[in-house]
């Protein structure tokens, strides 16, 4: 499947997990497309990015949408 990151079209609070991997780093506007992710996690869900710059670790941030 080919789309857009930021505007997916996918139904709001429809996912327990929304996962970015290596995409943040690699786009001009990643504040929008975090906004996406936060738009898609059910109440209660989870937001995965993971980035490997370094050696940095895995960040898990538990969030409500639209709560920002």
């Amino acid at each position: 499947m080919q789309g857009d990151a930021h505007r997916t079209g996918f139904p709001s609070a429809s996912y327990d997990l929304v996962h970015a991997r290596t995409l943040l780093i690699n786009i001009p506007d990643p504040a929008t497309l975090v906004a996406e992710m936060v738009r898609l996690a059910r109440p209660g869900g989870r937001l995965r990015r993971w980035s490997r710059m370094a050696a940095g670790p895995c960040a898990i941030h538990r969030t409500r949408p639209g709560t920002g």
